[in-house]
């Protein structure tokens, strides 16, 4: 019972986790510069954060204020604070190849 009960909560953990990260990731898929993240930042973290919080006290309202209910609805919402973080503090690889030049494998003919 215990192991059907840490597969379930692996399981549901990990599903929030993806759907968190895709929810923040789409908004700087677009960002080329530090300075357009930055940009990204100030234009939709405090509505991203206002919708969450909204509907985090909404749930757990929903939920007749559940134990389990408070705890898997705040950590949703610092999860996701934690994701911005990241998504700022640390820009992703896939960027950083970008701006590499690729120099030509073959030698000049004369």
């Amino acid at each position: 019972m215990a192991g059907l009960f840490l597969i379930a909560l692996v399981i549901v953990g990990g599903f929030t986790f993806v759907i968190l990260r895709l929810s923040v990731s789409c908004m700087f898929w677009s960002a080329k510069t530090s300075e357009d993240r930055m940009k990204i930042f100030k234009l939709y973290f405090p509505y991203y954060i206002i919708c969450l919080f909204t509907l985090c006290i909404l749930a757990i309202i929903g939920l007749d204020q559940s134990i389990f209910a408070i705890y898997y609805f705040c950590s949703v919402f610092f999860i996701s604070l934690f994701i911005w973080s990241g998504k700022i503090k640390y820009p992703s690889r896939f960027k950083k190849n970008l701006n590499n030049t690729l120099e030509p494998q073959q030698p000049e003919l004369p």
